[in-house]
């Protein structure tokens, strides 16, 4: 579903100067086993500390078990990038119980927006029959 957003969505709304906004988590331990791994973590770690858009592209365009994150430094080890890598895992955790709230379950990806009557509204987008709404409100078709 990621991918989707990425190569389909996400180009249409940059297209339709949509402000988009990327930010990447790397999903928390669940009962001691790591969901992700040390090379998500080290570029999560990268991305929220100097924004590079090529860097997210590459990651985005490499087969997901080949993905190495060469030259990067890690982040696991390292206070400043794991406190990076855990600030996006609280983010979840808070958005989490927002989501629900409103309506929307968490899910990746989740896309938040401001719709054309300036409310915000959510989306799993888990179903790509839902692109088509979220391009069309956006005036992105």
């Amino acid at each position: 579903q990621s991918q989707r957003l990425i190569s389909d969505v996400l180009p249409a709304l940059q297209k339709a100067a949509v402000d988009t906004r990327v930010i990447m988590i790397a999903r928390a331990d669940l009962n001691g086993a790591a969901l992700s791994t040390a090379n998500e973590r080290s570029t999560v770690a990268e991305l929220w500390v100097n924004r590079r858009w090529a860097l997210f592209q590459n990651w985005m365009a490499a087969p997901v078990d080949n993905w190495a994150a060469t030259g990067l430094p890690p982040a696991d080890g390292d206070v400043a990038r794991s406190a990076v890598v855990a600030a996006g895992q609280e983010v979840v955790d808070k958005l989490t119980p927002l989501l629900q709230e409103n309506g929307v379950r968490f899910a990746y990806p989740v896309l938040v927006r401001w719709n054309k009557d300036g409310k915000m509204e959510g989306c799993a987008c888990t179903d790509p029959r839902q692109d088509r709404y979220v391009l069309k409100d956006l005036g992105a078709e």
